[in-house]
Formats: structure tokens, C-alpha cells, sequence
């Protein structure tokens, strides 16, 4: 007989950060998932060998929160090797690859995970785009509008919704079922910046996702 999962491990979840000089914000981008309504199980932080003050943040951190794994790369490979790196060590469910530098409110994780538990054929969740303007603070929002409440998106609607208006999903909003991540082998390095787009891409049009018509993070434009 299999292993009977706990009811709260079935919501767990784990964050993936790639960091690299990136010591102005990392530690509010810690504890803003820390600060969560619905708190990650861990957090691993894939330092990518930072020659700033990111590695002494990480040791306090580490050693403040037991939550947080700490990867000390010693050579630069980028932020896929980086990923990847962090995609192994990770043992949730669920998985939120997150920039070091990005914002989140504190419900994204709650509203996303609720969606992928209600809807567990899809292989991801996604919300609306925005972004944060460093200099000036202001905050601009790109809605999708691709539904009016929570959706639930197959494969064959979302092939359609492609073809009717194509949208690229914001990588920083997503969650991911793990396991499906894992086996299409995660953010291929080769690919480069377009990784994180054939990934999803290959996910949704395999096992569909969910949408959240709401502004859950934000993307830091310094």
C-alpha cells in the first residue's frame, strides 16, 4: 500500500529562487513569501556564486528559517543551470520559480494553489501581467481579460484562445505541478531566454492551465 499523504501536504509548496547580485532585494523577496497567507514548506535559494553581499544574506536567512535551502554555486552558469539546480533539490507538490528581485502580494500562493487543487489535470496556474516601476513607484497592470472569474483552460481551449488572440503567459505569476515540470526536464538550458515560455507553452497545449483574472505579482522594472 502507497503512502497516505497528510491533508496539508497536499498544498504544499515550494519556491525555486535563482539569485545572482541581486543583494538589494533578495531578503524582502524572502520574506514576502514567508509573509504569505498560505506560507511555501521551503524555499531554495540557488545562489548562481554572487560576488555582492547575497551570500551573507542567505546565511542569515538560512539560519533564521529553517523553511529555507541554501545552493552555493561555485561558478556562474546562468539562471536555467541555476533553475535546474533548484528544480532538483525541490520535493513539493507545487513549485513557483521566482526572480530574486520580483514582487508578490501576499495571496498568491493561496489563490494559486487553491486553483490547482480544484483543477489537478491542469499543469499550471497563471494571473494578469504588471509591473513595478522602480524610479517613479508606480504600477502598471496588463490585463488579459480572458475571464471575468477563475477558469479552468484544456488544451484544446487553450489552442483556440491562442488562435483567437494570442497572449504569452507572465512566467513570474505561474505556479507549476512539479512532477509535470520535471518530467518535459524544466527550463531547458539550451533554449536560453525563451525556456521559461517553451515550457509553458509545451504544458498548457499538453495538459492545459488555469487563469486568475486578478494582479498577483509584479515584475521589478529598474
Amino acid at each position: 500500500m502507497g503512502t497516505k499523504q497528510k491533508p496539508d501536504e497536499a498544498r504544499d509548496i515550494s519556491i525555486v529562487v535563482p539569485n545572482y547580485n541581486h543583494a538589494a532585494h533578495l531578503e524582502g523577496r524572502i520574506l514576502s513569501f514567508l509573509e504569505q497567507t498560505h506560507p511555501p514548506t521551503e524555499i531554495v535559494i540557488v545562489d548562481d556564486a554572487s560576488t555582492d553581499e547575497s551570500r551573507h544574506i542567505i546565511s542569515d536567512l538560512a539560519e533564521a528559517y529553517p523553511q529555507i535551502i541554501p545552493i552555493l554555486r561555485r561558478q556562474n552558469g546562468g539562471v536555467n543551470k541555476a533553475l535546474a539546480e533548484g528544480l532538483k533539490k525541490a520535493s513539493c507538490p507545487y513549485v513557483v520559480l521566482a526572480s530574486a528581485d520580483d514582487i508578490c502580494l501576499p495571496q498568491f500562493l493561496e489563490h494559486s494553489v487553491n486553483a490547482l487543487v480544484e483543477h489537478p489535470d491542469a499543469a499550471l496556474v497563471f494571473s494578469d501581467p504588471a509591473e513595478h516601476i522602480d524610479v517613479t513607484g508606480e504600477k502598471q497592470v496588463y490585463r488579459e481579460f480572458l475571464g471575468q472569474q477563475p477558469i479552468h483552460i484544456t488544451p484544446d481551449q487553450f489552442v483556440k484562445m491562442q488562435r483567437q488572440r494570442s497572449f504569452r503567459i507572465p512566467t513570474n505569476t505561474v505556479m507549476f505541478q512539479r512532477k509535470l515540470l520535471v518530467e518535459i526536464g524544466g527550463f531547458l538550458e539550451e533554449l536560453h531566454w525563451h525556456a521559461d515560455w517553451f515550457a509553458i507553452m509545451r504544458l498548457c497545449l499538453h495538459r492545459g492551465a488555469c487563469y486568475l483574472p486578478e494582479i498577483l505579482c509584479y515584475v521589478r522594472v529598474c
